[in-house]
């Protein structure tokens, strides 16, 4: 109800971040269905639940076994 009532309010996201205790399928679902385009950010978890990615549906192991090849690691910068 929050990303609705932004988007209705005229403000605008680059993206949807949230903590894992809300990353099971049906809130990602939710989110993309207020708007398509927008990207959600968040930790995925081991779980029973699978996860559509590019038409297929992975477990979570699954899918970071496929994906992790991908996978950048950012190096944190500490500004003074």
């Amino acid at each position: 109800m929050m990303i609705e009532r932004t988007i209705d309010n005229g403000f605008t996201s680059g993206n949807v971040l949230f903590d894992s205790g809300y990353a099971w399928p049906a809130m990602i679902k939710k989110v993309r269905a207020i708007k398509d385009d927008l990207p959600v950010i968040c930790r995925l978890k081991e779980n029973p639940s699978k996860y559509n990615y590019r038409g297929k549906r992975y477990r979570f192991s699954e899918l970071y076994q496929k994906v992790k090849s991908q996978l950048k690691k950012i190096t944190k910068q500490v500004l003074c």
